[in-house]
């Protein structure tokens, strides 16, 4: 099984909690956010590759 993790957006869902601090260290069930998504997907037999990083910009219109 494979996964995308998509950590992007504006935060707004997360108000007020984003007003100080990003996304992802905010503590959800005893840890950040990406850890407790990465710490299921293990849990459910996912694979882990190692992060990938992707800076383009892209504007949907």
């Amino acid at each position: 099984m494979q996964a995308v993790i998509l950590a992007a957006g504006e935060k707004q869902r997360l108000e007020p909690f984003t007003a100080t601090k990003p996304k992802v260290i905010i503590n959800v069930a005893n840890g950040p956010i990406p850890e407790y998504v990465v710490n299921t997907l293990k849990r459910i037999g996912c694979a882990i590759d190692k992060p990938k990083n992707f800076t383009k910009s892209v504007t949907v219109e």
